[in-house]
């Protein structure tokens, strides 16, 4: 997780303050059964950038 965070970060390189969360389908998953309160948010207000087809 935090190594494939750090990668898209470096990739984007933000000029402004984001929060760049990189999940797996199965990372993502278990967030959502052991935080329902974070995936709430990611779920309301976060954006796919990049979804690799199966």
């Amino acid at each position: 997780f935090l190594e494939r965070t750090k990668e898209v970060m470096q990739l984007l390189q933000p000029r402004v303050g984001v929060d760049i969360l990189v999940y797996t389908p199965a990372e993502f998953e278990r967030l959502a059964r052991e935080r329902a309160f974070v995936r709430d948010e990611i779920v309301g207000k976060g954006k796919v950038l990049y979804e690799r087809g199966a």
